[in-house]
């Protein structure tokens, strides 16, 4: 994968680029991830694809620089990489929060994508009326200035290695294979490199975001029956972060999209199971 650095929407997008040949698939980290953490993704499907990786501002070795960080936002971004970087419109794939950037950008800008892999993505819980209250905390911290700073500041007082170990801890599966030892080393250089100032700027707005649509389950539907293109949902059967019954009532809701449950593996199957993903998104560009 080549780095390379597009000025875009008022500041400079850091992406990592296959410059093959193949259709166009592009690859969407979580909310507080970063490109290099497709590295066990990208050899596989480089072979006969044109594979892109942003970091989305405020993210890895994206500054924010005059832009917002909201998903929305981020929807919009990715929609100008597709138009800026490719001739065709672009397998979406998007892990968690950023499976849900995927969704937005596939609602707002149709001309853009063929296709989506969602991997772990960030639902909604289904509840008897509008409101989850398992929200409640993020609303506070989304109302109470500076509040929703204290997660950002705890995670930049810590050493890149407790970052890097913190994530694996939290979102992988138990017994499940980690990300390859070049994988690891490529996401703590970025770790290492990244101004405090930068996750302190990104993370508030994008969390904000992450709250108001997926606080009102009917909201986070509405805006999935307007994505027309075919739908892969990857769900990690042992994933610590995601309920599998959130992932049920999902695919319940929306039954055309294509389940493809992953024993053994947690909220990061780019990480802990990246053939199967490779294998997926070929399912969805039909190589």
């Amino acid at each position: 994968m080549q780095p390379t650095t597009l000025p875009l929407l008022g500041g400079d997008v850091h992406l990592l680029d296959s410059a093959t040949s193949g259709p166009p698939v592009l690859l969407l980290h979580d909310l507080d991830g970063c490109a290099a953490g497709w590295l066990d993704v990208t050899p596989g499907l480089a072979v006969d694809h044109r594979v892109l990786a942003p970091d989305l501002p405020g993210c890895g070795r994206s500054p924010v620089g005059r832009r917002r960080t909201s998903l929305t936002a981020h929807a919009d971004l990715v929609a100008e990489v597709v138009r800026r970087r490719t001739d065709d419109p672009v397998t979406l794939v998007g892990n968690s929060v950023g499976a849900l950037v995927a969704l937005l950008t596939a609602a707002r800008h149709r001309w853009a994508v063929s296709s989506l892999v969602l991997l772990a993505p960030a639902l909604p819980r289904r509840t008897a009326g509008g409101f989850d209250p398992a929200f409640l905390p993020l609303l506070t911290a989304s109302v109470v200035p500076g509040l929703l700073l204290l997660e950002p500041w705890r995670r930049s007082l810590q050493a890149p290695r407790e970052r890097i170990d913190a994530l694996m801890a939290a979102a992988c599966a138990p017994d499940s294979e980690r990300a390859s030892p070049g994988t690891l080393e490529a996401m703590l250089e970025v770790e290492a490199s990244r101004p405090r100032a930068q996750r302190l700027r990104g993370w508030p707005a994008a969390a904000r975001s992450l709250f108001w649509w997926l606080a009102r389950p009917e909201r986070f539907h509405g805006l999935a029956d307007a994505v027309d293109v075919p739908v892969w949902l990857v769900e990690g059967v042992q994933d610590p972060v995601l309920p599998r019954s959130t992932v049920l009532a999902a695919l319940e809701r929306h039954p055309d999209w294509i389940h493809v449950p992953l024993a053994g593996v947690g909220h990061v199957p780019q990480l802990e199971r990246p053939a199967a993903v490779v294998d997926t998104v070929r399912s969805a560009t039909g190589v």
